[in-house]
């Protein structure tokens, strides 16, 4: 019997994954081949690996996402951010700490 304990295999992202990070709202600037995300879109990489679609309020499951997201393009969406810092900002200020 072996005792050793392996360590599980490494999780493959595709390469426009590599430099998103979780939590952190996404503009899609280039389509992805199979067209699951194409662009304009907005999205957003889950701590699990799925990918959150803002505008369609759908989830692209962790195993489906290497293939779905192949040769797609993001940026950061500075736009929708600042909304939510000013949104907390607002919710801050009211908090009369």
């Amino acid at each position: 019997m072996n005792t050793e304990q392996q360590t599980p295999p490494p999780v493959v992202l595709s390469t426009a994954l590599l430099n998103m990070r979780v939590g952190v709202p996404y503009i899609v600037t280039h389509d992805s081949v199979v067209k699951e995300f194409q662009c304009g879109g907005r999205i957003c990489l889950c701590a699990d690996g799925t990918i959150y679609n803002i505008d369609a309020a759908g989830w692209m499951g962790a195993a489906d996402v290497p293939e779905a997201t192949r040769a797609m393009a993001v940026r950061i969406d500075t736009e929708r951010l600042e909304k939510q810092r000013a949104k907390l900002a607002t919710k801050l200020a009211g908090l009369h700490v």
